[in-house]
């Protein structure tokens, strides 16, 4: 029964849940059990032999991961590179595929194509020349070309930027950008799997669908979840003097165990958000920042930024080098003006050339009433 219970606590949240979250909810004494669980459960969430892809399919190449700027694109240092194909239905999405990728080659987009989309389809890509056997594959292709067309790649290629979006925000907000590259397949096997599903009438068709896939699906043992790796190597002197510098007893600051190294604008804001006497947790991710008054979690702490919380005064934020946009995730002030110092703090210093942006509102109305005050002009708050 525990598995049944376990499965329906996965499927039931739509934006999924964390280890540390289904640990806390079934109340599991042991992290590793259930990361181990759930990792067996997202094995489970690939169907064999499941249907192509059909009709229009856009497609192209997003990365996923790493906290430097340096390299950006295609061959972006510490990233790892993903391929998306995404169904067009009308000015909606319909299906989804993806699948990890070394390069943006011929011979690896290819055979993702062959794969994951029907024959006869229309593919429609950008100018990248990884793309120019599509039509020899048997597909008709179209190409729109984004250097000199005026318009972004998101204008040309809606669907699978709007996919895009969504997954790397899923990343960042459910699993705070907590991915070992080595999992991140399976990860993209879930939220393909809840994706796809995003419209049926009645969870338990999930549940009932996860089960069924789940009994065909060969055992997986813990060795086989995990990866041994090489012992880190030491983080880098500037996000150890950080760390050094900014500790105190009223303050803690403190990095994912997997980050060895920080970027100058992180660092920046790390900085700027230190100096507000309420944010005493300074949590540096994957691909941001967390910072609160309280932290939840005993384990793995996680300073509390959910809206409606009635204590806390916190902030989640989450960079993206691909495209240079600080997003503002979660916003909480229990205590009246803390959300504004908050936000100048996290702009202070923000480069010319980088966009910050609400995607979604989380922040339990602050925006509403904030943006029209200070923020016109500065903020591009996109619709819920």
């Amino acid at each position: 029964m525990l598995w049944f219970n376990v499965i329906w606590q996965f499927v039931s949240q739509k934006t999924g849940s964390s280890a540390m979250n289904l640990k806390d909810a079934m109340g599991f004494g042991s992290y590793q059990t259930t990361w181990c669980w759930l990792h067996k459960l997202r094995r489970a969430m690939v169907r064999s032999g499941r249907d192509r892809l059909t009709g229009e399919v856009e497609v192209d190449e997003t990365v996923i991961g790493g906290v430097r700027s340096g390299k950006r694109g295609r061959g972006a240092y510490g990233k790892t590179l993903v391929v998306v194909a995404t169904e067009c239905l009308g000015k909606k999405c319909g299906r989804v595929r993806f699948q990890c990728i070394p390069e943006a080659s011929t011979l690896c987009l290819l055979p993702f194509i062959s794969n994951f989309i029907e024959p006869g389809s229309k593919i429609v890509t950008d100018g990248w020349g990884g793309y120019n056997d599509v039509e020899k594959s048997g597909y008709t292709h179209e190409v729109r070309v984004i250097k000199g067309s005026g318009q972004q790649a998101h204008d040309l290629l809606p669907h699978v930027h709007l996919v895009d979006s969504l997954v790397k925000r899923w990343i960042n907000g459910t699993h705070q950008g907590n991915i070992d590259p080595y999992h991140l397949p399976f990860y993209l096997d879930e939220f393909a799997f809840r994706f796809n599903r995003r419209l049926s009438s009645h969870r338990g068709k999930l549940f009932f669908r996860l089960i069924q896939q789940a009994l065909t699906t060969s055992p997986h043992p813990y060795k086989e979840l995990i990866k041994i790796k090489p012992k880190p190597a030491h983080e880098s002197n500037v996000l150890r003097k950080l760390i050094e510098d900014l500790n105190t007893d009223n303050k803690q600051v403190w990095a994912l165990k997997k980050i060895k190294d920080i970027d100058p604008i992180i660092e920046q804001c790390v900085r700027n958000l230190s100096e507000l006497s309420p944010l005493k947790y300074i949590k540096i991710t994957s691909d941001g920042i967390i910072a609160s008054n309280q932290v939840e979690g005993s384990r793995d702490r996680i300073p509390i930024t959910k809206p409606f919380h009635p204590t806390a005064i916190g902030i989640h934020l989450i960079y993206d080098y691909e495209y240079k946009t600080l997003e503002f995730f979660e916003i909480n002030s229990a205590t009246k003006g803390w959300a504004e110092k908050m936000v100048k703090a996290a702009l202070h210093k923000l480069p010319p050339n980088w966009k910050p942006t609400v995607v979604m509102d989380w922040s339990d109305g602050f925006w509403d009433t904030a943006y029209p005050l200070y923020c016109r002009g500065i903020l591009n708050i996109q619709p819920r």
